[in-house]
């Protein structure tokens, strides 16, 4: 029918039971989907914590498969406020153009021009570079995107060559 063509607006999940037991201070990545090896975990903590340091944006990752996703409770976990950018990336639910999410919150947004968040998400997002790829290894890509672009190494932020 005419009308499935029409994207519906994924119901708001509330589900802190699938918040993980740890400090959300200290947890930057949750990974509901169960897409992520330690390795994985540990080497986007320190990107994320190299993108904080560098631009004071507080970057966020959630690995979901809709609806099991905690959604609207990682706002209170996390304490999200005007500097947060939560990248979702699901694997489900939301369907195949909906893998890579971005919430930036405006302080966030607009540091990047529009297309930015457009150009990332159709990027790697695309079932294409995900059935190549990978759910994890285009997690991983995602933020070393966001790493290059929000607190790229000295060299290229001066324009130095080596």
């Amino acid at each position: 029918s005419p009308s499935a063509a029409v994207a519906k607006r994924p119901e708001g999940m509330n589900k802190p039971e699938l918040l993980p037991k740890t400090d959300g201070a200290t947890t930057v990545v949750i990974d509901v989907a169960k897409l992520l090896s330690d390795r994985q975990q540990r080497e986007l903590s320190r990107q994320i914590a190299d993108i904080e340091k560098a631009s004071k944006i507080k970057l966020r990752v959630l690995t979901q498969t809709y609806p099991n996703t905690p959604g609207l409770a990682i706002r209170d976990y996390w304490g999200l406020d005007s500097r947060s950018l939560v990248y979702v990336h699901d694997t489900g639910g939301l369907g195949e153009n909906n893998v890579v999410n971005f919430n930036a919150a405006p302080e966030v947004e607009k540091q990047k021009p529009f297309d930015f968040w457009r150009r990332v998400k159709n990027k790697f997002g695309n079932r294409y570079y995900i059935q190549e790829h990978g759910d994890s290894d285009t997690v991983v890509a995602v933020v070393n995107e966001l790493h290059d672009a929000f607190a790229p190494p000295p060299e290229a932020a001066s324009g130095a060559s080596s």
